[in-house]
């Protein structure tokens, strides 16, 4: 009996080593490590330098990892800041800013090496001369380079629509504001979609629509609305009227249907007949 015990304890001792030994042999670990060095000149810039090195890891298993670590100097040599990435170069008014990802977070510094920002941001990015977008908290607002609030951190969208018009998202409905944190359209409304040159707005399940500068064209109190081969079609009544690609209307609201047919659009009359839009319908 105490040779059959001894007996499983060496064979469980075998296994146990054998499979620890095959786990050790399918470890990963590093193959190869190299660093490349790059001396960086800022746009517009004769003040401020930058040396991006960038570490490249080579794994056992084919992987690759890529980490740069920047380092920002003066005309003079001395050290702006170091140990960052993502680094951005800003002039305003003849002085200099410099935002980067460190410890977790993304910073603003002067040329003088004076942080600028407390908050822990995950992302920070220039939407304007001395106005930045960024992240907080999972929340997006507005601050200037000082790190002075523009707009309250607290919409859970941010996107750019043009140099002066941006949609956010407030409490799951939409708007827009511009730069400098000022409501163009309130937050308000189901759906904000782009429509051509102008913008499809949805709310309580009607539709109106918007031009590229956040002005209203249709107030939100249409049946539907949809592109029709670079025309829009607008539903009022249960009749339809065209409008063109800018939200201009071109035909009055006296048509049942409409459809594409061969590139051309055909309008369904009161009387049922089909006809063609073209310089004689508008």
């Amino acid at each position: 009996m105490r040779k059959i015990v001894v007996s499983l304890f060496l064979v469980l001792a075998i296994f146990n080593s054998s499979t620890a030994f095959a786990h050790h042999c399918s470890s990963v670990y590093l193959v190869h490590k190299e660093v490349e060095s790059e001396q960086i000149r800022f746009l517009d810039c004769n003040r401020h330098t930058m040396l991006k090195e960038t570490t490249t890891y080579l794994y056992s298993n084919g992987q690759r990892r890529k980490i740069d670590n920047s380092t920002i100097f003066n005309q003079d040599g001395s050290i702006i800041e170091n140990d960052c990435s993502n680094v951005k170069h800003i002039i305003y008014k003849n002085n200099h800013y410099f935002t980067f990802y460190k410890n977790k977070k993304y910073n603003i510094i002067n040329e003088k090496g004076k942080y600028l920002t407390n908050k822990k941001y995950t992302s920070i990015n220039e939407i304007a001369p001395n106005r930045l977008v960024v992240r907080f908290d999972k929340k997006y607002g507005i601050i200037d380079l000082n790190g002075n609030s523009i707009t309250t951190i607290k919409y859970k969208s941010f996107e750019q629509i043009n140099d002066n018009l941006f949609k956010t998202e407030l409490n799951g409905y939409y708007g827009f504001i511009d730069y400098n944190g000022t409501s163009i359209l309130e937050n308000e409304y189901d759906k904000i979609t782009q429509l051509y040159n102008i913008f499809l707005l949805k709310k309580e399940g009607k539709y109106g629509l918007a031009n590229n500068k956040g002005e209203i064209i249709l107030e939100t109190k249409f049946e539907k609305i949809k592109e029709i081969n670079d025309f829009i079609a607008v539903k009022k009544e249960k009749l339809y009227a065209i409008f063109d690609s800018n939200g201009k209307q071109v035909t009055d609201f006296i048509y049942k249907d409409f459809k594409l047919n061969r590139n051309t659009i055909e309008l369904k009359t009161k009387t049922n007949t089909w006809v063609t839009l073209n310089s004689q319908t508008v």
